[in-house]
């Protein structure tokens, strides 16, 4: 029985462009089997969200259990969690299955602000990342928010949250800032808290909707076929800007999906 497999605890986009619909595809792409348990269900487009529901919290431990019990996961990818009840459901099964082997996209606030998560529910979210975490990937707004550090703005701003973090949640750092003009790259901030940059020409798109999403879902695949942390989340970031550089107008809205079905 294939052990080779990956469990992505997040909400669903119904644009298709992100969420466990940009998860599974990214993971059907990169060869990998993923099974989903929904947090959140969303009615959005290419336009915008237009109304969220967050599960109950039963129905949410209700699919852990279920897929669990049968299925043997190599690694988590936890993204939307949207609720404190849900994220002591989703803490609690960790704790309780002693599982380190995730890869967590704090999903708290959009790029664009739109919050996705209640602000009193930050701290728990933190507190359930402590331990469990192999990689996190913020975005800034994220990144604010954990490190308690407001504007990031420039390289060194984002090298300081991330190292803060970092110490915090014993974790690997994966802090996304590639498309902001006045920082311009990625940082990876490893366990002994060293920095690796990833610099990259920026891309003028508007194909970047899902783009988190298949980061981490990416880095939560390259890590099933063997390869370590750094090599794992170059791969993605590659995987990303390929899917960006090849994205599609999809839909009438200004901000369309990366590209998850380009061909090689």
């Amino acid at each position: 029985m294939s052990q080779d497999n990956l469990l992505i605890i997040a909400g669903s986009d119904s644009s298709g462009g992100a969420g466990v619909q940009a998860d599974i595809k990214t993971a059907s792409k990169l060869g990998i089997y993923a099974a989903t348990v929904i947090t959140a269900v969303t009615a959005q487009n290419t336009k915008g969200a237009e109304a969220v529901e967050i599960l109950p919290a039963w129905l949410v431990k209700k699919q852990l259990e279920a897929v669990t019990k049968d299925i043997r996961f190599k690694y988590i990818k936890i993204g939307m969690l949207g609720s404190a009840k849900i994220i002591d459901v989703v803490w609690e099964f960790l704790e309780k299955t002693k599982t380190k082997k995730v890869i967590w996209d704090p999903v708290m606030k959009c790029k664009n602000d739109v919050m996705l998560l209640p602000p009193e529910d930050w701290n728990n979210l933190k507190l359930a990342m402590i331990h469990h975490s192999v990689v996190v990937t913020p975005n800034i707004k994220e990144l604010e928010i954990l490190s308690r550090h407001n504007n990031i703005e420039t390289e060194q701003d984002l090298l300081v949250a991330a190292k803060k973090i970092n110490g915090e949640l014993f974790a690997y750092i994966y802090a996304k800032a590639g498309h902001v003009p006045s920082i311009g790259a990625d940082i990876l901030i490893d366990k002994e808290h060293r920095a690796t940059i990833y610099k990259d020409t920026l891309i003028d798109s508007t194909n970047i909707h899902g783009a988190g999403c298949t980061l981490s879902t990416a880095i939560a695949c390259y890590l099933i076929q063997g390869k370590s942390i750094p090599v794992a989340c170059k791969k993605a970031k590659n995987f990303v800007r390929k899917a960006i550089l090849k994205g599609q107008k999809i839909g009438r809205g200004k901000v369309h999906p990366v590209n998850l079905n380009y061909l090689p």
